[in-house]
């Protein structure tokens, strides 16, 4: 991908193409796929074709027809020359957990306009499943987006939300920097952080490890136990999901965990919730 990079750069920073008084659909498709080929960890996706979901407001026209024209747009652009075109589809949005379905098999969702109120959410489902997120609108990137276009001077520029580029997975090449504004806000806040972005890690306060089931000690099961939970601004654990099980001790283990105390993370001073997986080895008492 190296060689592209320097073309690419002066694509985005002086292209003839966008110097129209207004950033359109095709000219932002092309701006920002072109910026995905800086995205390190979506190299090695790239040349057998991104899938990317448009997310619009299907009672808003004007996000209907964002939608129809960035569906366009972006089934011509490509991230490299001699990538393929991206798989596109259109995501009219209705909940958080038709979003989750939707987008688990894809690399990239671009928000069309008039999303209003469901943005924090959708980003909230972006940065779980580390999708890089695209918007229409600059007040999207300060919001939390990834990434966006905005006139400056009369000419589109990119901008760059780099704390939520890094939450959603993202690895941006510090060259892509140079021709982008780049937004130092916070990472989006509608959902848990991964634990690695927080300022400071969880701290244990109280409550009781997970006890042996009559049947586990018949058993004598024995081994590691891992549950992935979400430890909230308010120190409680949640939303526990075990992600390697022990025989006759998940429903136990989930139970002590959901009764433990912690004192929060923080992110810039602020107390926020966070991803933790609890790794919990059992051993049968001597």
């Amino acid at each position: 991908m190296r060689p592209l990079l320097t073309a690419t750069l002066t694509l985005l920073a002086a292209s003839p193409v966008f110097a129209a008084p207004a950033v359109g659909a095709p000219e932002q498709a092309a701006l920002l796929l072109r910026a995905l080929a800086y995205d390190r960890n979506l190299e090695a996706k790239v040349r057998d074709g991104i899938k990317v979901i448009v997310v619009f407001a299907p009672r808003d026209p004007s996000s209907v027809a964002d939608k129809s024209e960035m569906l366009a747009a972006l089934a011509n652009a490509r991230v490299q020359a001699e990538s393929k075109p991206p798989v596109v589809v259109e995501h009219a949005y209705a909940s958080r957990d038709g979003l989750a379905a939707a987008v688990r098999d894809a690399h990239v969702v671009y928000l069309a306009s008039g999303l209003g109120a469901d943005v924090d959410a959708i980003l909230a489902v972006c940065t779980q499943a580390k999708l890089a997120t695209l918007g229409v609108e600059r007040a999207y990137v300060d919001r939390g987006v990834a990434m966006g276009v905005t006139l400056s001077e009369g000419k589109p520029k990119l901008v760059i939300n780099l704390p939520s580029s890094r939450a959603q997975g993202m690895d941006l090449d510090s060259q892509l920097f140079r021709v982008a504004e780049v937004v130092q806000g916070a990472a989006p806040t509608g959902g848990p952080l991964d634990e690695a972005l927080a300022s400071t890690q969880p701290v244990f306060v109280s409550g009781p490890n997970p006890a042996y089931t009559p049947q586990a000690l018949d058993r004598r099961v024995e081994g590691l136990i891992s549950a992935k939970c979400v430890i909230t601004a308010d120190g409680n654990v949640t939303d526990c999901k075990i992600v390697q099980s022990l025989p006759f001790m998940d429903s136990a283990t989930v139970r002590a965990l959901e009764k433990r105390k912690y004192k929060p993370a923080t992110r810039d001073g602020q107390a926020v919730a966070v991803e933790h997986v609890f790794n919990i080895r059992l051993a049968l008492p001597k």
